[in-house]
């Protein structure tokens, strides 16, 4: 892994670390309860979401370098957060969804894509929903994850790996999985 997501000299002002996250706390303080608060703990979900975090932030970056637009672990868009609210989250079948992710927040926080910097659960929720909106079942094996994740997620030409996935998750995340391959 380089050196370069482990030395933060090249850090902006503007670009707020989380310092002492881990993947374990990711997981246990945020995934997890996520995950539970909308009724759709599974292991394979827990996984994919953690893989998620740490190949788009490194559970450190929660806004995108040169002032882009993302925001939180799980790097999410604006456009995909609003869009999810508008076009997924508001069809009558996903009303007791939306309802779930709204009690995430907090009494005055407001649906929005700032709340995915401070309110990690929710930003969690967030991302579980996006993956919930794509067609096909979570993957049970790490490369299945990992195309997923690139096919779904990060589907940018120019973005990272597959192959990046998989290094990501070898180092931050498979300690806790060590039988996930």
């Amino acid at each position: 892994m380089p050196n370069s997501f482990h030395h933060h000299s090249h850090l902006k002002r503007d670009n707020p670390i989380a310092k002492g996250l881990t993947a374990i706390k990711i997981r246990d303080l945020h995934i997890r309860p996520a995950l539970n608060a909308l009724s759709l703990f599974d292991v394979n979900d827990e996984r994919l979401l953690l893989g998620t975090a740490a190949i788009e932030s490194r559970f450190l970056y929660l806004k995108q370098f040169g002032g882009g637009p993302v925001r939180g672990y799980w790097q999410m868009e604006p456009e995909t957060h609003d869009s999810l609210w508008t076009y997924f989250l508001s069809q009558s079948r996903n009303r007791q969804l939306a309802e779930a992710i709204k009690s995430l927040l907090e009494v005055a926080e407001k649906v929005s894509i700032d709340s995915c910097l401070t309110n990690h659960t929710y930003a969690a929720a967030m991302a579980r929903v996006k993956y919930l909106s794509c067609p096909g079942g979570i993957p049970t094996s790490l490369s299945g994850q990992a195309h997923y994740w690139k096919r779904w997620y990060n589907c940018s030409p120019h973005g990272r790996s597959e192959q990046d996935y998989i290094e990501v998750w070898n180092t931050f995340c498979s300690p806790m999985y060590s039988k996930f391959r």
